[in-house]
Order: C-alpha cells, then sequence, then structure tokens
C-alpha cells in the first residue's frame, strides 16, 4: 500500500504562487482580448471563479496549517494575512473599493513565504501531524 503525505504549507505556498501568476496575467489576457473569444464581455465570470478557487484553497491550507504549527507568531500572520487577502479578492469580485492590484500581490507573496516558513516551524510529537496521510 502506497502512502501520500499532503503538507498544507506545501498546498497554501502552491496556490499563493498560482494565485499571484493569476493575478499578474489576467490584465495581459485583458490586452488581447479580441483575440481570446471567452474574454470579449466586460464582466467574465470565470475569472472570479477562479480567484474564489485560490480563495478556498488557500483559507482550508492556511486554516490546517495554524491547527498544526507550534509557532503562536506564525498563526497570528498567516490569519492576517489570509484574512486580508480574502478581503481584498472579494472587495475585487464585488468593486466595492478601487484598491490597486499591488496590494494583492504583496499579500499573496507574503502568505506563501509565511506557509515557506511555517514548514520549518511545524513540530509535533507525532511526525505526520502537519501531514495528512492518504493511502492508495
Amino acid at each position: 500500500m502506497k502512502t501520500l503525505n499532503i503538507n498544507s504549507d506545501y498546498i497554501g505556498a502552491i496556490s499563493s504562487i498560482l494565485c499571484l501568476i493569476h493575478c499578474m496575467l489576467t490584465p495581459v489576457f485583458f490586452l488581447f482580448q479580441a483575440d481570446i473569444w471567452f474574454l470579449n464581455n466586460e464582466y467574465n465570470f470565470s475569472w472570479d471563479l477562479l480567484n474564489c478557487l485560490f480563495l478556498i484553497v488557500s483559507i482550508l491550507a492556511v486554516h490546517r496549517s495554524i491547527r498544526n504549527t507550534s509557532n503562536d507568531n506564525i498563526k497570528r500572520i498567516m490569519f492576517i494575512l489570509c484574512t486580508s487577502l480574502s478581503l481584498l479578492i472579494l472587495n475585487e469580485i464585488f468593486a466595492i473599493f478601487l484598491i490597486p492590484e499591488f496590494f494583492i500581490y504583496i499579500l499573496a507573496i507574503s502568505l506563501a513565504l509565511a506557509h515557506i516558513y511555517n514548514l520549518n516551524y511545524c513540530r509535533c510529537d507525532d511526525d505526520n501531524c502537519c501531514s495528512k496521510t492518504i493511502r492508495n
């Protein structure tokens, strides 16, 4: 039987980096919207769904990382970063305030770095407490 360990910090870091890439490439796609048939609408629901997908994965990864880390400061930092990023993404979806994309980039990078930093502070009594074990 093969065992696969999934660490929430790896998932969170990858999700944050993919979110950052998505946020950076979106303006490029809109520049070439005449060539891309599915971006011809002024408002495109699929981009918001992708934002929500990254947001949900990030929230789940942060929740699991906060439960498993032994460093109280990283718990607070990850919670603040995730909450701030969530609020900014929801603000972008609903267009409540005009906030530059730059802040989303900074928060996504910071959250990815927090997950990477947390990999060093995930100290538990059990070797697999920071990983969810999946058996095939």
